[in-house]
Protein backbone atom coordinates (compact mmCIF):
# COMPACT_ATOMS: atom_id res chain seq x y z
CA UNK A 1 0.00 0.00 0.00
CA UNK A 2 0.99 3.53 -0.82
CA UNK A 3 0.51 6.49 1.36
CA UNK A 4 1.98 9.92 -0.52
CA UNK A 5 2.04 13.25 1.37
CA UNK A 6 2.63 12.25 4.77
CA UNK A 7 5.69 14.91 5.31
CA UNK A 8 3.59 17.42 4.50
CA UNK A 9 1.57 16.81 7.94
CA UNK A 10 4.03 16.92 11.03
CA UNK A 11 1.82 19.97 13.17
CA UNK A 12 -0.87 19.22 15.80
CA UNK A 13 -3.94 20.41 16.44
CA UNK A 14 -6.04 21.88 19.39
CA UNK A 15 -6.78 19.29 21.71
CA UNK A 16 -7.60 17.86 25.05
CA UNK A 17 -5.56 14.89 26.40
CA UNK A 18 -6.78 11.38 25.29
CA UNK A 19 -5.44 8.76 27.93
CA UNK A 20 -5.60 5.92 25.04
CA UNK A 21 -2.27 6.98 22.54
CA UNK A 22 -3.78 6.14 19.11
CA UNK A 23 -3.67 8.74 16.77
CA UNK A 24 -5.50 9.17 13.56
CA UNK A 25 -4.59 10.80 10.39
CA UNK A 26 -7.16 11.26 7.37
CA UNK A 27 -6.28 9.74 3.90
CA UNK A 28 -8.14 10.15 0.62
CA UNK A 29 -8.15 7.61 -1.85
CA UNK A 30 -6.06 8.81 -5.14
CA UNK A 31 -7.11 7.50 -9.49
CA UNK A 32 -4.19 5.67 -8.84
CA UNK A 33 -5.25 3.57 -6.54
CA UNK A 34 -2.62 5.25 -3.60
CA UNK A 35 -3.63 7.34 -0.61
CA UNK A 36 -2.79 10.83 0.24
CA UNK A 37 -2.55 12.09 3.78
CA UNK A 38 -4.71 15.38 4.29
CA UNK A 39 -4.37 15.91 7.84
CA UNK A 40 -2.36 15.53 10.45
CA UNK A 41 -2.77 13.29 13.61
CA UNK A 42 -5.32 13.89 15.70
CA UNK A 43 -6.68 12.06 19.08
CA UNK A 44 -10.44 13.41 19.14
CA UNK A 45 -12.35 11.99 17.44
CA UNK A 46 -15.05 14.57 17.89
CA UNK A 47 -13.14 16.17 14.78
CA UNK A 48 -14.79 13.38 12.93
CA UNK A 49 -17.99 15.19 13.00
CA UNK A 50 -16.90 18.20 10.49
CA UNK A 51 -15.98 15.42 8.42
CA UNK A 52 -19.45 14.06 8.23
CA UNK A 53 -21.08 17.00 7.50
CA UNK A 54 -19.03 18.46 4.69
CA UNK A 55 -18.96 14.86 3.29
CA UNK A 56 -22.99 15.28 3.02
CA UNK A 57 -22.77 19.12 2.82
CA UNK A 58 -20.08 19.43 0.42
CA UNK A 59 -18.74 22.68 3.02
CA UNK A 60 -15.32 23.44 4.36
CA UNK A 61 -15.00 23.59 7.75
CA UNK A 62 -12.16 24.55 10.31
CA UNK A 63 -12.23 24.33 14.09
CA UNK A 64 -9.19 24.20 16.86
CA UNK A 65 -6.80 24.39 13.48
CA UNK A 66 -8.36 21.36 11.85
CA UNK A 67 -9.92 21.74 8.48
CA UNK A 68 -12.01 19.84 6.26
CA UNK A 69 -11.90 21.28 2.83
CA UNK A 70 -14.14 19.73 0.71
CA UNK A 71 -12.70 19.37 -2.47
CA UNK A 72 -9.16 18.07 -1.09
CA UNK A 73 -10.48 15.74 1.54
CA UNK A 74 -12.89 13.37 -0.32
CA UNK A 75 -12.17 11.34 -3.41
CA UNK A 76 -14.69 11.59 -5.86
CA UNK A 77 -17.96 9.00 -5.40
CA UNK A 78 -16.18 7.97 -2.11
CA UNK A 79 -17.86 4.77 -1.02
CA UNK A 80 -15.16 4.28 2.47
CA UNK A 81 -13.24 6.88 4.18
CA UNK A 82 -10.01 5.89 4.79
CA UNK A 83 -7.55 6.31 8.06
CA UNK A 84 -4.00 5.84 8.69
CA UNK A 85 -4.18 4.62 12.41
CA UNK A 86 -0.53 5.27 14.48
CA UNK A 87 0.26 4.30 18.03
CA UNK A 88 -1.94 0.54 17.63
CA UNK A 89 -1.29 -1.68 20.24
CA UNK A 90 -0.70 -5.51 20.84
CA UNK A 91 -4.40 -6.38 20.91
CA UNK A 92 -5.67 -4.06 18.32
CA UNK A 93 -5.93 -6.38 15.63
CA UNK A 94 -7.85 -9.10 17.83
CA UNK A 95 -10.22 -6.46 19.41
CA UNK A 96 -11.43 -5.52 16.68
CA UNK A 97 -11.78 -8.35 14.94
CA UNK A 98 -14.48 -9.21 17.79
CA UNK A 99 -15.74 -6.11 17.39
CA UNK A 100 -16.15 -6.71 13.95
CA UNK A 101 -18.05 -9.72 14.95
CA UNK A 102 -20.36 -7.66 16.31
CA UNK A 103 -21.18 -5.24 14.59
CA UNK A 104 -21.80 -8.23 11.56
CA UNK A 105 -24.14 -9.83 13.83
CA UNK A 106 -26.08 -6.55 14.21
CA UNK A 107 -26.52 -6.86 10.46
CA UNK A 108 -23.81 -3.64 9.42
CA UNK A 109 -20.20 -3.47 8.06
CA UNK A 110 -17.16 -4.63 9.12
CA UNK A 111 -14.52 -1.91 9.77
CA UNK A 112 -11.60 -3.30 7.06
CA UNK A 113 -8.13 -2.86 8.68
CA UNK A 114 -4.33 -3.83 7.51
CA UNK A 115 -1.42 -3.68 9.67
CA UNK A 116 1.33 -1.75 7.98
CA UNK A 117 4.18 -2.15 11.11
CA UNK A 118 5.61 -0.06 13.46
CA UNK A 119 1.98 0.34 15.31
CA UNK A 120 0.41 1.60 12.22
CA UNK A 121 -2.70 0.34 10.89
CA UNK A 122 -4.70 1.38 7.94
CA UNK A 123 -8.72 1.05 7.96
CA UNK A 124 -11.27 1.49 5.95
CA UNK A 125 -14.45 3.17 7.74
CA UNK A 126 -17.68 1.98 5.42
CA UNK A 127 -19.67 5.00 3.76
CA UNK A 128 -22.55 3.79 6.54
CA UNK A 129 -21.23 5.37 9.09
CA UNK A 130 -21.10 8.28 7.66
CA UNK A 131 -24.85 8.54 7.56
CA UNK A 132 -24.56 11.23 10.47
CA UNK A 133 -22.43 12.14 13.43
CA UNK A 134 -23.86 9.32 15.88
CA UNK A 135 -23.00 6.33 13.68
CA UNK A 136 -19.63 7.71 13.55
CA UNK A 137 -19.05 8.84 16.92
CA UNK A 138 -20.14 5.35 17.87
CA UNK A 139 -17.87 3.70 15.50
CA UNK A 140 -14.76 5.91 16.03
CA UNK A 141 -15.37 5.07 19.71
CA UNK A 142 -15.14 1.25 19.04
CA UNK A 143 -11.91 0.94 17.11
CA UNK A 144 -10.30 3.84 20.01
CA UNK A 145 -11.56 1.00 22.78
CA UNK A 146 -9.91 -1.84 20.45
CA UNK A 147 -6.84 0.01 21.18
CA UNK A 148 -5.33 -2.27 24.28
CA UNK A 149 -1.98 -4.35 25.39
CA UNK A 150 -4.24 -7.18 26.00
CA UNK A 151 -7.10 -8.98 24.21
CA UNK A 152 -10.39 -8.91 25.14
CA UNK A 153 -13.82 -10.19 23.82
CA UNK A 154 -16.46 -7.45 24.44
CA UNK A 155 -16.50 -3.64 24.58
CA UNK A 156 -17.15 -3.28 28.13
CA UNK A 157 -14.11 -5.12 29.01
CA UNK A 158 -11.71 -3.28 26.60
CA UNK A 159 -13.43 -0.15 28.19
CA UNK A 160 -12.84 -1.41 31.54
CA UNK A 161 -8.92 -1.09 30.43
CA UNK A 162 -6.93 2.06 31.97
CA UNK A 163 -6.04 3.15 29.02
CA UNK A 164 -9.55 3.67 27.99
CA UNK A 165 -11.14 5.10 31.33
CA UNK A 166 -12.15 8.68 29.60
CA UNK A 167 -14.44 6.59 27.09
CA UNK A 168 -16.98 5.15 30.05
CA UNK A 169 -19.77 7.65 29.67
CA UNK A 170 -19.52 7.39 25.60
CA UNK A 171 -19.64 3.53 25.60
CA UNK A 172 -23.02 3.95 27.87
CA UNK A 173 -24.80 6.21 25.69
CA UNK A 174 -23.25 4.12 23.10
CA UNK A 175 -25.16 1.24 24.49
CA UNK A 176 -28.15 2.72 25.43
CA UNK A 177 -28.28 3.98 21.59
CA UNK A 178 -27.04 1.16 18.94
CA UNK A 179 -27.45 1.71 15.87
CA UNK A 180 -29.05 -1.36 14.88
CA UNK A 181 -32.20 0.37 16.67
CA UNK A 182 -31.96 3.89 15.28
CA UNK A 183 -35.23 5.65 14.73
CA UNK A 184 -36.60 5.74 11.26
CA UNK A 185 -37.71 9.73 12.19
CA UNK A 186 -34.06 10.91 12.25
CA UNK A 187 -32.61 9.08 9.62
CA UNK A 188 -32.92 12.32 7.56
CA UNK A 189 -30.63 14.02 9.91
CA UNK A 190 -26.94 14.53 9.89
CA UNK A 191 -26.91 15.51 13.41
CA UNK A 192 -29.34 15.77 15.99
CA UNK A 193 -29.93 17.52 19.35
CA UNK A 194 -33.43 18.51 19.73
CA UNK A 195 -36.25 19.61 17.53
CA UNK A 196 -34.65 23.36 17.08
CA UNK A 197 -31.04 22.57 17.13
CA UNK A 198 -29.73 19.94 14.77
CA UNK A 199 -29.04 19.80 10.74
CA UNK A 200 -31.41 18.02 8.78
CA UNK A 201 -30.07 16.12 5.54
CA UNK A 202 -31.16 18.02 2.46
CA UNK A 203 -30.67 21.31 0.29
CA UNK A 204 -31.24 23.76 2.87
CA UNK A 205 -28.01 22.55 4.87
CA UNK A 206 -25.72 23.38 2.11
CA UNK A 207 -26.09 26.63 2.37
CA UNK A 208 -27.99 26.74 6.31
CA UNK A 209 -25.58 28.90 9.26
CA UNK A 210 -24.19 26.18 11.10
CA UNK A 211 -22.36 26.63 14.72
CA UNK A 212 -19.14 24.51 14.30
CA UNK A 213 -19.25 23.98 18.24
CA UNK A 214 -22.58 22.98 18.09
CA UNK A 215 -21.44 20.70 15.24
CA UNK A 216 -18.23 19.33 16.75
CA UNK A 217 -19.69 18.56 20.10
CA UNK A 218 -22.33 16.29 18.53
CA UNK A 219 -21.09 13.08 19.28
CA UNK A 220 -22.31 9.92 20.72
CA UNK A 221 -23.44 11.20 23.98
CA UNK A 222 -25.01 14.58 23.02
CA UNK A 223 -27.32 13.45 20.16
CA UNK A 224 -31.08 14.30 21.46
CA UNK A 225 -32.72 11.41 22.09
CA UNK A 226 -32.68 7.67 24.41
Amino acid sequence: MKIVGLDKWNGSYSEIGQTNPLRWQNLRLLDDGSYEAVSHKWKCKDFMNEVVTSYHTGRDFSIYGFTVKHKEFFAKDTEELPILLHNCLAGFSHNLRCVNEMLVEDGMPEVIFMPLGDGKYFISIPSYYMCNTLFMSQITLFIRLCNTEEKYKTLQEMCNEKLNRQDKENLNAALKKPMKDFPAKLWDYIWYYSDDNNLKNDEAAKTKPIQTSLMHNCGVVNWGWC
